[in-house]
C-alpha cells in the first residue's frame, strides 16, 4: 500500500511538471526525429495555437530547421509560452529554455535584469501597432490627442510605437494621460469608449477595425520605423558549449526570411496557423508581401540601441545592456558562410 501511495504522488507530481512548460515539440511538419543526446529547446510566444508566428514558424514549417540541426546532429525541441515575454525570460533565466524569440522590449529587459544572453541574431521590423481611436471620435491626428486618455500596456513595443508616435509629431508622453493597459482591455476600453485612443497590437487592431468599432488615426504598417523587433536570444553558457546548433538555428532563419519574401502568399497561410487572423495579417504585410528581416551586426545594434534607450529613459531599466558585448553576429556570420557554399 505504501508504495502504491508513493508512485501515485510521483505520478501526480509528474503531470504538473509537465504541464507548467506549456505543449512541446520535436519535431516540425509532422516529422518525427530520432533520439539525440544533443538538444536545442527554443521558446516563442503563443498567439493561441502554439505555433509561432515569424520567420521561425517558416523554418519549422519548411523543414529548414530540421535539416540543419540534422547535419549537426541536434533535436529540436519547441516550447510555447502563452505567457509571452516575461515567461520566456524566466524560462531563460531558470536555463529550462536554451533559445528564444521574443519581443526586442522584453528581451533588452532581461539583458538588462542581468539575465545571461547573447542576441545572436534579429528581425528588424516586425511588430506591428497601430494608434486607434473610438468609432466617431472627433480625433483627426495625434495632434487632436493633447490631454486625453491614451491605452496601452507599458514596457510593450506598443509602448515605444506610441513614445514614436508622439516623438515624430512633436509630442511627449506628458502631452497626453496615459493609460496602463493590455491591448486586449485596451481594445476593449476603445469599444467602451472609455479611453480616448489606444496603440493597439496587430491583431486587436484588425478585430476593432473590422467591426467597424474603432478607425485608425496612426499606423506601423506604413511607417517601418515605429514597428517592433524579435530578438533571437541564446543562453550565453548553452551558446558557448553549442556553437553549431546555435549556428544552425542562425542559417535556418536566414533561409526561411528568404524564403518568405520569394513566397509571401504561401507564408502568410503558414503564419495563420499562430492563430493570427488572416486580418491582422493583411494589416501586418500590405500587398501581402513579408519581408522578414533577420539581420545582425550593425542592423541589430541600431534596432536594440533605439529600445535601450526608450527603456531608459521612461525607467524601465535602470542601465542600459554594453550591445557591443550582448551582440554576437559570429553566429550569424558563420551561418551565412555556410549559405553560399
Amino acid at each position: 500500500m505504501r508504495l502504491k501511495m508513493i508512485l501515485a504522488v510521483l505520478l501526480v507530481f509528474g503531470v504538473l511538471v509537465a504541464g507548467c512548460a506549456g505543449k512541446s515539440s520535436t519535431a516540425g511538419s509532422g516529422e518525427t526525429t530520432k533520439p539525440s543526446d544533443k538538444v536545442v529547446k527554443i521558446g516563442y510566444v503563443d498567439s493561441g495555437k502554439s505555433f509561432p508566428n515569424d520567420a521561425f514558424a517558416i523554418a519549422i514549417e519548411k523543414g529548414f530547421l530540421k535539416t540543419e540541426l540534422d547535419k549537426v546532429g541536434y533535436r529540436l525541441e519547441t516550447i510555447p509560452f502563452t505567457g509571452a515575454g516575461p515567461a520566456i525570460n524566466e524560462a531563460i533565466a531558470g536555463s529550462s529554455i536554451d533559445m528564444a524569440t521574443s519581443g526586442d522590449v522584453p528581451v533588452t529587459i532581461a539583458k538588462s535584469n542581468g539575465v545571461d544572453t547573447v542576441l545572436v541574431a534579429a528581425e528588424v521590423g516586425f511588430n506591428d501597432a497601430a494608434l486607434v481611436v473610438p468609432k466617431d471620435s472627433g480625433a483627426k491626428s495625434i495632434q487632436d490627442l493633447k490631454g486625453k486618455k491614451v491605452a496601452t500596456l507599458k514596457g510593450s513595443y506598443m509602448h515605444k510605437t506610441l513614445a514614436d508616435m508622439l516623438t515624430a509629431n512633436n509630442l511627449t508622453i506628458n502631452d497626453i494621460q496615459f493609460v496602463n493597459m493590455t491591448s486586449q482591455d485596451a481594445a476593449a476600453a476603445i469599444i467602451s469608449k472609455t479611453v480616448d485612443a489606444a496603440v493597439l497590437s496587430a491583431v486587436q487592431e484588425a478585430q476593432i477595425v473590422k467591426s467597424g468599432q474603432g478607425a485608425i488615426l496612426l499606423s506601423g504598417a506604413n511607417n517601418a520605423e515605429w514597428k517592433g523587433s524579435h530578438g533571437i536570444i541564446a543562453r550565453s553558457v548553452y551558446a558557448k558549449a553549442n556553437k553549431e546548433a546555435v549556428t544552425a538555428v542562425v542559417s535556418a532563419l536566414i533561409q526561411a526570411g528568404e524564403y518568405a519574401k520569394a513566397n509571401s502568399q504561401e507564408s502568410i497561410t503558414i503564419l495563420e496557423k499562430s492563430g493570427y487572423p488572416l486580418d491582422a495579417l493583411t494589416l501586418l504585410f500590405p500587398d501581402k508581401k513579408i519581408d522578414f528581416n533577420v539581420v545582425a551586426g550593425d542592423n541589430a545594434k541600431k534596432a536594440f540601441a533605439g529600445v535601450a534607450n526608450f527603456l531608459f529613459a521612461n525607467e524601465l531599466i535602470r542601465e542600459k545592456p554594453d550591445l557591443d558585448k550582448w551582440i554576437d553576429s559570429s553566429y550569424y556570420q558563420e551561418a551565412s558562410k555556410s549559405i553560399k557554399k
